[in-house]
This record gives structure tokens, C-alpha cells and sequence, in this order.
């Protein structure tokens, strides 16, 4: 899991061509448009490979969120706007819930937990971009704490 900028994001060509594909996407996008120009719902990039996502996110206060995780696809979490916690474990965590589609929740008491974005207040949050295949970690869906 990269927990970064997006001006840093160049930074970490090379860990995976999907990655690499991303970067290049939005970068070139970045050219004459804004992360906040892009429209709800998917972007295919690199068809099932690669995608963009954005969405409109309903945080929970970080205490009550479950780490979310993902065993085909990594997301590179880009908060347009809020902030969203993010975390990793080291050690398994048991099933919370049931597995669907790619999207699965852990409750791992070893879990290490921080914020991504701006607006660490913030109750919504809108993101983007997915790439298939990638290194696992989990990602708290949550209201971000100052």
C-alpha cells in the first residue's frame, strides 16, 4: 500500500506495469483537467486491468470501520476531497461480513491506522482509480481524526 501525494506519485513507477498504466493516465489527464473534473462511476483505462472509479463515499467515524481490503485488484486511493483513514495489519484479521465482488473487511486488533487527504473532518469523500494485481493492504473506509 502507497500512502502518498499525488504530486509524488511518479515516485513509484515501476513496482507494477497496471501501476505504471495508472500513473500514466492520470498524469496526462492532470495535463488540462483537474482529479475533480472526472466524471462519477468507472473510466476504463486498461479495460478489466485498469479503471478509474470514482465515487462518492459515506465515511464512518474511524473507531466503528472495518479495514477493507482486496485480493484482484489494488486501489490507488486518491481523496479529491474529505480524507479517508487507511491502515495495514500484520498479522490476519477474521472475516467481517461476507466477500463480495473484490471487496472483503477484516477486524485485525494489530491493525496500524493513519489518514490520507485533506480535510481530516471530513464526513464524505470522493476518489478515484483502480489497477488490477497488486500488493494486498487494507484501506479504512472512515472518517478521518485530526
Amino acid at each position: 500500500m502507497i500512502c502518498d501525494t499525488l504530486e509524488h506519485l511518479n515516485r513509484y513507477r515501476g513496482f507494477h506495469e497496471n501501476l505504471d498504466t495508472a500513473i500514466d493516465y492520470l498524469t496526462a489527464y492532470c495535463v488540462g483537467h483537474t482529479l475533480a473534473d472526472l466524471p462519477l462511476g468507472r473510466t476504463e483505462v486498461d479495460g478489466e486491468n485498469v479503471f478509474i472509479n470514482v465515487m462518492e463515499a459515506d465515511l464512518k467515524p474511524g473507531e466503528g470501520a472495518n479495514p477493507e481490503y482486496h485480493r484482484r485488484y489494488a486501489d490507488l486511493q486518491i481523496d479529491i476531497t474529505g480524507g479517508e483513514g487507511w491502515g495495514y495489519a500484520t498479522a490476519p484479521g477474521e472475516e467481517v461480513g461476507t466477500f463480495t465482488g473484490d471487496i472483503g473487511f477484516q477486524n485485525s486488533p494489530d491493525a496500524v491506522t493513519g489518514s490520507l487527504g485533506r480535510g481530516g473532518s471530513s464526513c464524505s469523500s470522493r476518489r478515484a482509480a483502480q489497477a488490477r494485481r497488486g500488493p494486498p493492504g487494507v484501506h479504512k473506509s472512515a472518517q478521518s481524526r485530526r
